[in-house]
């Protein structure tokens, strides 16, 4: 949430270690950035209390960004008001903001680490919040045909992640649209560009994990503002299960922050992104994507 409005990636530049993970139970916390609403700024401690159980949860978050959702375009509202007032500060802000610095701003250090990873940090203190969420403690810190979907998926790695790797792939064939009974035939949809998500380690995974996936994409959960599954297949050398996926075009979120959006189009990604976790939540399941 912080990182879509403040359009600045957290503790970019000091290394993801047990060092940043004592800072953090510490009290360290990224930067809120003078140009964030209140109202928002306000979720965003909130999301990052100490305490697991003071965050709100996925319901709690929906409904109050379905409410700013609502009143984005209302003179009287509290959101307008605020995003009002923030718009000027920006505007001031960017004035001394070189599109150089700007750049300097998204590089960062080797050992900073966003995918997900294990770590298995032992005698961390016991976590507390953070007094003074404005100022920031970015401080320099120093470290130390049995597989039908396959065989048409011509793929290319894009990035590695701490349990699996992201491929773009182009599906000749194409995914299934619906059943021609005139024809009696699937239609499909062909030469589409499509994410696969390999997890590492798992040729021999579970069946539960399977019947997930199959309850997925079986038509059970459906929202609009989440990845289409469109099935799963393996990588013919390794065994893995990759997750056949939705492309955008676009990447992901970090590879948008610099797109300097309105302060609308950030609220509604925010209200947009909780309506498509609180949905994976309500079909009783988790996925990490």
């Amino acid at each position: 949430m912080n990182e879509l409005m403040s359009e600045e990636i957290a503790f970019n530049d000091i290394p993801h270690d047990r060092t940043l993970a004592v800072k953090i139970c510490k009290g360290l916390r990224p930067k809120i950035t003078e140009d964030t609403p209140k109202l928002i700024a306000d979720l965003i401690i909130k999301c990052w209390d100490a305490k697991a159980e003071n965050r709100p949860a996925a319901k709690e978050l929906f409904q109050l960004l379905r409410k700013y959702f609502d009143e984005l375009n209302k003179e009287v509202s509290e959101i307008y008001s605020q995003i009002k007032e923030c718009e000027k500060i920006k505007v001031n802000k960017l004035k001394n903001r070189t599109n150089e610095n700007k750049s300097k701003n998204i590089q960062t250090h080797p050992q900073a680490i966003y995918t997900s990873r294990l770590l298995n940090f032992k005698n961390l203190p016991e976590p507390v919040n953070s007094t003074d969420y404005l100022s920031s403690f970015q401080e320099p810190v120093s470290s130390t045909s049995e597989n039908p979907i396959s065989e048409c998926l011509d793929y290319e790695l894009n990035e590695f992640g701490g349990f699996s790797k992201i491929y773009s792939a182009d599906w000749s064939e194409g995914n299934i649209e619906y059943w021609d009974i005139e024809n009696q035939k699937w239609d499909r949809t062909p030469n589409v560009k499509v994410a696969l998500k390999s997890l590492d380690n798992s040729s021999k995974i579970s069946n539960d994990f399977l019947n997930e996936i199959k309850y997925y994409i079986s038509g059970h959960f459906s929202c609009f503002n989440t990845a289409i599954c469109y099935g799963i297949t393996q990588d013919p050398d390794t065994r893995n299960y990759m997750m056949v996926l939705q492309y955008y075009e676009n990447g992901d979120l970090r590879n948008n922050l610099m797109n300097d959006l309105e302060y609308r189009h950030k609220i509604i990604n925010l209200y947009w992104i909780i309506d498509g976790l609180l949905a994976i939540h309500d079909a009783g399941k988790l996925l990490v994507i």
